[in-house]
Protein backbone atom coordinates (compact mmCIF):
# COMPACT_ATOMS: atom_id res chain seq x y z
CA UNK A 1 0.00 0.00 0.00
CA UNK A 2 1.39 3.15 -1.18
CA UNK A 3 1.45 6.34 1.50
CA UNK A 4 2.65 9.81 1.22
CA UNK A 5 4.03 11.08 4.47
CA UNK A 6 3.68 14.12 5.82
CA UNK A 7 7.81 14.99 6.58
CA UNK A 8 11.26 14.28 5.48
CA UNK A 9 12.43 14.68 9.47
CA UNK A 10 12.02 12.41 12.09
CA UNK A 11 13.15 8.56 12.59
CA UNK A 12 12.07 6.77 9.89
CA UNK A 13 14.81 3.93 10.61
CA UNK A 14 12.53 2.76 13.63
CA UNK A 15 9.39 2.77 11.29
CA UNK A 16 11.02 0.92 8.57
CA UNK A 17 11.84 -1.96 11.42
CA UNK A 18 8.32 -2.51 12.49
CA UNK A 19 7.50 -2.64 8.93
CA UNK A 20 9.85 -5.11 8.21
CA UNK A 21 10.03 -4.86 4.06
CA UNK A 22 9.66 -0.85 2.73
CA UNK A 23 10.06 0.61 -0.38
CA UNK A 24 10.75 4.25 -0.03
CA UNK A 25 10.41 6.87 -3.20
CA UNK A 26 11.94 10.40 -2.83
CA UNK A 27 11.20 13.20 -5.07
CA UNK A 28 12.33 16.67 -4.85
CA UNK A 29 8.89 17.61 -3.01
CA UNK A 30 7.77 14.37 -1.48
CA UNK A 31 8.35 11.28 -0.04
CA UNK A 32 5.97 8.04 0.01
CA UNK A 33 6.50 4.48 1.72
CA UNK A 34 4.78 1.11 -0.33
CA UNK A 35 4.21 -0.90 2.47
CA UNK A 36 2.69 -4.49 2.58
CA UNK A 37 -1.06 -4.08 3.96
CA UNK A 38 -0.71 -5.97 6.43
CA UNK A 39 2.03 -4.10 8.06
CA UNK A 40 0.43 -0.50 7.40
CA UNK A 41 -1.45 -0.15 10.88
CA UNK A 42 2.14 -0.29 12.62
CA UNK A 43 3.78 1.85 10.12
CA UNK A 44 1.62 4.40 10.88
CA UNK A 45 1.67 4.28 14.14
CA UNK A 46 5.41 4.03 14.49
CA UNK A 47 5.39 7.24 12.11
CA UNK A 48 3.39 8.80 14.51
CA UNK A 49 5.76 8.55 17.32
CA UNK A 50 8.79 9.87 14.90
CA UNK A 51 6.03 13.14 14.14
CA UNK A 52 5.54 11.89 10.90
CA UNK A 53 1.85 12.30 9.41
CA UNK A 54 0.70 9.41 6.66
CA UNK A 55 -1.48 9.84 4.35
CA UNK A 56 -2.84 7.47 1.06
CA UNK A 57 -1.06 8.51 -2.08
CA UNK A 58 -3.50 7.49 -5.22
CA UNK A 59 -0.34 6.24 -7.58
CA UNK A 60 3.39 5.93 -6.78
CA UNK A 61 5.95 8.69 -8.65
CA UNK A 62 7.36 7.14 -12.20
CA UNK A 63 10.61 8.34 -13.46
CA UNK A 64 11.18 11.27 -15.90
CA UNK A 65 11.38 9.46 -19.66
CA UNK A 66 14.11 10.92 -20.37
CA UNK A 67 15.93 10.31 -16.65
CA UNK A 68 19.28 7.55 -16.54
CA UNK A 69 19.13 4.84 -14.10
CA UNK A 70 22.01 5.51 -11.38
CA UNK A 71 23.30 3.20 -8.74
CA UNK A 72 24.16 4.13 -5.33
CA UNK A 73 26.51 2.11 -2.57
CA UNK A 74 26.06 4.87 0.40
CA UNK A 75 22.61 6.58 1.59
CA UNK A 76 23.86 10.11 0.90
CA UNK A 77 21.30 12.33 0.20
CA UNK A 78 21.31 13.63 -3.32
CA UNK A 79 22.51 17.98 -3.71
CA UNK A 80 19.32 20.23 -3.32
CA UNK A 81 18.01 20.98 -6.69
CA UNK A 82 18.32 17.78 -8.63
CA UNK A 83 14.86 16.44 -9.68
CA UNK A 84 15.20 12.79 -9.74
CA UNK A 85 13.05 9.96 -8.42
CA UNK A 86 15.39 7.80 -5.39
CA UNK A 87 14.47 4.89 -4.06
CA UNK A 88 15.41 2.69 -1.56
CA UNK A 89 14.52 -0.83 -0.97
CA UNK A 90 14.78 -1.96 2.95
CA UNK A 91 14.52 -4.91 4.64
CA UNK A 92 15.04 -6.01 8.35
CA UNK A 93 17.37 -8.92 8.12
CA UNK A 94 16.80 -11.82 10.15
CA UNK A 95 17.72 -12.31 13.86
CA UNK A 96 19.73 -15.19 13.22
CA UNK A 97 21.53 -13.92 10.42
CA UNK A 98 22.21 -10.50 12.20
CA UNK A 99 23.31 -12.41 15.38
CA UNK A 100 25.98 -14.50 12.88
CA UNK A 101 27.39 -11.05 11.51
CA UNK A 102 27.27 -9.27 15.09
CA UNK A 103 29.68 -11.71 16.23
CA UNK A 104 32.20 -12.45 12.86
CA UNK A 105 33.73 -15.73 11.62
CA UNK A 106 34.78 -18.08 14.14
CA UNK A 107 38.45 -18.72 13.03
CA UNK A 108 39.03 -21.27 16.05
CA UNK A 109 35.91 -22.71 18.30
CA UNK A 110 38.23 -22.24 21.26
CA UNK A 111 38.56 -18.51 20.79
CA UNK A 112 35.56 -16.61 22.12
CA UNK A 113 34.15 -13.11 20.24
CA UNK A 114 35.18 -10.30 21.54
CA UNK A 115 33.15 -7.86 24.10
CA UNK A 116 32.56 -5.25 21.25
CA UNK A 117 31.14 -8.16 19.35
CA UNK A 118 29.31 -9.63 22.21
CA UNK A 119 27.41 -6.35 22.58
CA UNK A 120 26.04 -5.55 19.37
CA UNK A 121 25.07 -9.65 19.49
CA UNK A 122 23.42 -8.82 23.10
CA UNK A 123 21.70 -5.85 21.74
CA UNK A 124 20.48 -7.51 18.97
CA UNK A 125 18.90 -10.15 20.66
CA UNK A 126 17.26 -7.98 23.65
CA UNK A 127 15.54 -5.34 20.30
CA UNK A 128 17.36 -2.58 21.32
CA UNK A 129 19.45 -2.89 17.71
CA UNK A 130 17.76 -4.54 14.35
CA UNK A 131 20.11 -4.24 11.19
CA UNK A 132 18.42 -3.53 8.21
CA UNK A 133 19.35 -4.63 4.66
CA UNK A 134 19.22 -1.98 1.78
CA UNK A 135 19.40 -1.42 -2.04
CA UNK A 136 19.30 2.01 -3.52
CA UNK A 137 18.52 3.37 -7.19
CA UNK A 138 18.12 6.85 -8.52
CA UNK A 139 16.48 7.98 -11.89
CA UNK A 140 18.24 11.33 -12.80
CA UNK A 141 18.41 13.29 -16.16
CA UNK A 142 21.55 13.61 -18.21
CA UNK A 143 22.37 16.97 -17.15
CA UNK A 144 22.32 15.89 -13.52
CA UNK A 145 23.84 13.51 -13.94
CA UNK A 146 27.25 15.50 -15.35
CA UNK A 147 27.39 17.26 -12.14
CA UNK A 148 29.95 15.73 -9.87
CA UNK A 149 28.16 16.27 -6.74
CA UNK A 150 25.29 13.77 -7.84
CA UNK A 151 28.64 11.49 -9.34
CA UNK A 152 29.72 11.91 -6.05
CA UNK A 153 26.36 9.86 -4.70
CA UNK A 154 25.60 7.76 -7.52
CA UNK A 155 26.72 5.86 -10.57
CA UNK A 156 24.69 5.18 -13.96
CA UNK A 157 23.85 1.89 -14.79
CA UNK A 158 25.09 1.33 -18.10
CA UNK A 159 24.78 -2.09 -19.19
CA UNK A 160 22.72 -4.25 -16.52
CA UNK A 161 19.56 -3.18 -16.82
CA UNK A 162 18.60 -6.66 -14.63
CA UNK A 163 19.82 -4.24 -11.96
CA UNK A 164 17.35 -1.61 -12.12
CA UNK A 165 14.61 -4.16 -9.33
CA UNK A 166 17.40 -5.48 -7.62
CA UNK A 167 16.87 -9.02 -6.30
CA UNK A 168 18.92 -8.88 -3.17
CA UNK A 169 19.84 -6.17 -0.29
CA UNK A 170 23.73 -6.00 -0.47
CA UNK A 171 24.34 -3.02 2.39
CA UNK A 172 23.88 -2.79 5.66
CA UNK A 173 23.41 -0.47 8.19
CA UNK A 174 21.65 -0.70 11.87
CA UNK A 175 18.74 1.12 12.99
CA UNK A 176 20.16 3.06 15.42
CA UNK A 177 22.49 4.89 12.76
CA UNK A 178 19.61 6.71 11.66
CA UNK A 179 21.16 6.52 8.25
CA UNK A 180 17.35 6.14 6.46
CA UNK A 181 16.35 8.82 8.12
CA UNK A 182 19.53 11.39 6.89
CA UNK A 183 18.72 9.97 3.11
CA UNK A 184 15.17 10.74 3.65
CA UNK A 185 15.07 14.52 4.96
CA UNK A 186 17.11 14.83 1.94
Amino acid sequence: MLLRLGSRDGDIDAAVAVARSVRLLATEDALYADVAPARVPAFIRALAYAGIAAADAPDAPVPDGVAVPAIADRLDPLPHGIRALDVVWVDVVPLATATRRALGPRITRWIPPRDARRARCRALLRGVEQLLAWERRAWVSRADLADPRVRRVVRPIVFDRGALEPKTRSHLCRRESGEISRWAAG
